[in-house]
């Protein structure tokens, strides 16, 4: 997967969402975070079985589950579903994300849209945005630099 095609898939989920929910900067830390998560490699984490996250932002079930459940999140994330044609239920949705860009682009920014903090600017707010929604297990700091030069870069 290169950087460039993702991020045609991210601006087309962001398409489908409220205007509010759009932008530039909204793409480009999704992108960020799904070199992060995955490299744009792994569609499904290798890992202990019932817990593999998908997507390249690799979301776990709870991670769905919350963007569907959310009020702030699952109207938008029901009228995506249904403009995607998939059922908005977590088992349906975590099967698919996996092989749904425009699905896990959207998810990701819903997932962001469900912070409470406002939205971030630069590196490191972005980096402690994501440590704060996607808290991962093993965050690799060190890595985020280059992770977030190579999405501003496409």
């Amino acid at each position: 997967m290169k950087g460039k095609h993702l991020l045609d898939q991210i601006n087309i989920a962001l398409d489908l969402l409220p205007e509010r929910m759009r932008g530039e900067d909204a793409a480009r830390l999704i992108l960020a975070i799904c070199y992060h998560e995955s490299g744009l490699r792994a569609r499904i984490q290798h890992g202990t079985k019932g817990t593999l996250a998908r997507g390249f932002a690799q979301f776990e079930r709870i991670g769905i589950m919350d963007v569907l459940m959310r009020h702030s999140s699952h109207g938008p994330a029901t009228d995506l579903c249904a403009a995607l044609d998939i059922r908005p239920e977590v088992d349906e949705c975590h099967e698919v994300i996996a092989w749904n860009d425009v699905l896990m682009a959207g998810f990701a920014r819903l997932n962001l849209w469900n912070d409470p903090h406002p939205f971030p600017q630069g590196k490191v707010q972005s980096w402690e945005t994501y440590l704060r929604v996607w808290r991962p297990g093993k965050p690799h700091p060190e890595r985020w630099a280059g992770n977030w030069r190579k999405a501003q870069e496409v």
